[in-house]
């Protein structure tokens, strides 16, 4: 058995770390060869993606172009009365309000703190200190979502808030929205995920939504936030992707989270129990080359 040179590792270590990753889930460096003493990485994996979230230029300047564009395309969605950003209501009845459907967590609010926090606590998600975090109701604007909400209230359409926070954790969150001057901030708002009322995924959520209301629009930072068909392999989710082709960027609006999302999930077959070293494993073996 031989060790990879150490530049080898150093640089695969460096792949991985810009892929970014859940802080909560850290991974283990591939190689094609066994490894003398692999390195161990903790959170710290998470640290390019979160510093891009919170310093970049970049990051800022591709959501006010998102949030720029899903602005244009309110009016054109309200002029049209059969227009849908829905999957569940491809030919929406007359006379139902007009409504947008937006994710919360980096789409309206930004929690990179969170993440940092446990960058430099070397810790992992949990439900204990996320529950922490969300009383503090300290969570920031995605920049351009507020602009965004307000443009949409005063042309007299709905912002429903569909989030997999807990219900337990609606008026923290509410809370939170108010603080930062976002409309309809209220229960009747909020749809966040509720087991006992079935709403596990979103798409109950949007039909219990499409009773009363036309989704005009729809935002979020995780395919999940827009299809229940989400969770399948990389090349499944490309698939759903090129199936709403013609609906990104003018009903679907897309916010870019190299922090944690169902992408990673699909890398590890949505499967958390397993050990760190297998996780990163998967992980590596992802990389393309060519």
């Amino acid at each position: 058995m031989r060790t990879i040179a150490t530049p080898i590792r150093l640089a695969l270590f460096l792949l991985l770390t810009t892929l970014g990753g859940c802080a909560s889930q850290p991974v283990s460096v591939p190689a094609a060869e066994p490894v003398i003493a692999p390195v161990a990485v903790s959170a710290e994996e998470n640290l390019n993606a979160v510093l891009w979230f919170q310093t970049s230029a970049e990051y800022e300047a591709l959501l006010l172009q998102i949030f720029a564009d899903a602005t244009d395309a309110l009016s054109v969605a309200l002029a049209d009365p059969n227009w849908s950003a829905a999957p569940e209501q491809l030919q929406p009845p007359a006379g139902l309000r007009p409504a947008v459907v937006v994710d919360l967590d980096e789409t309206f609010l930004d929690n990179s703190a969170y993440q940092a926090r446990l960058l430099r606590d070397g810790g992992r998600f949990n439900d204990a200190s996320w529950n922490a975090w969300c009383e503090e109701r300290r969570a920031t604007a995605v920049p351009g979502s507020l602009q965004f909400a307000q443009a949409a209230a005063e042309l007299g359409i709905e912002l429903f808030y569909v989030s997999n926070r807990d219900v337990s954790q609606q008026q923290s969150t509410i809370d939170n929205l108010r603080a930062l001057g976002f409309p309809n901030a209220d229960p009747a708002h909020m749809y966040l995920r509720d087991r006992e009322r079935g709403w596990g995924e979103k798409g109950p959520r949007r039909i219990e939504i499409l009773r009363t209301h036309r989704i005009l629009l729809m935002v979020g930072d995780n395919l999940g936030d827009f299809s229940d068909e989400y969770k399948g392999t990389p090349a499944q989710r490309q698939a759903l992707l090129q199936a709403y082709l013609p609906w990104w960027g003018e009903r679907w609006f897309m916010l870019p989270n190299p922090m944690y999302g169902s992408w990673e999930q699909a890398l590890i077959d949505y499967d958390y129990r397993l050990d760190p070293a297998t996780q990163r494993e998967r992980k590596g073996a992802a990389l393309r080359m060519d």
